[in-house]
């Protein structure tokens, strides 16, 4: 499989305020924290997230080696070939530039022990997608993040149309 090149546009936007989408869930975080203190996941109560679960995922954050593994999909992303599944890295999704910018993304969260919101642009050929995502640093003992609540806003439709023509072009160039 020979990828295909792939451009990727990140522009952070601000939390403050965030999209209105993005909102209940980021007051919700604020919330759970007590100071500067992060949230633990065992703070976070599904429940309490009915209306957003589907969009919402946790990544596991490692030290060192392959850094960030998605636990939880939201049910509500559409499924695609070359992105992570439940238990996977994501050191293996595809195209490259899109997993650096995402790896990136996880990154900046973590160093400011807060939560980050930017929106990606995806594009090859005549094919572009647009979405944005909010990452939220959780940590079992309130200091050191090791997980990442996130969520993405993007439209089902463009995002398929987007990953399949990168699917095709791809494995048309094995």
């Amino acid at each position: 499989m020979t990828p295909v090149p792939v451009s990727v546009t990140v522009k952070e936007l601000s939390v403050a305020p965030p999209p209105a989408w993005f909102q209940p869930l980021l007051s919700y975080w604020e919330q759970k924290r007590a100071g500067d203190r992060l949230p633990a996941r065992a703070d976070i109560d599904p429940v309490d997230l009915k209306s957003l679960l589907g969009w919402l995922s946790l990544v596991d954050v490692r030290p060192t080696g392959q850094r960030f593994q998605l636990r939880l999909l939201g049910s509500a992303h559409p499924p695609r070939a070359f992105g992570p599944r439940h238990g996977q890295d994501i050191s293996a999704m595809q195209p490259e530039a899109y997993r650096d910018a995402v790896t990136a993304q996880y990154e900046t969260a973590l160093a400011r022990r807060a939560p980050t919101l930017h929106e990606n642009v995806l594009s090859f050929g005549s094919y572009r997608f647009r979405y944005q995502r909010i990452a939220l640093p959780l940590a079992k003992d309130h200091v050191t993040p090791d997980m990442l609540m996130v969520a993405s806003l993007l439209d089902p439709a463009e995002h398929g149309r987007f990953f399949a023509a990168y699917e095709q072009a791809t494995s048309g160039r094995a």
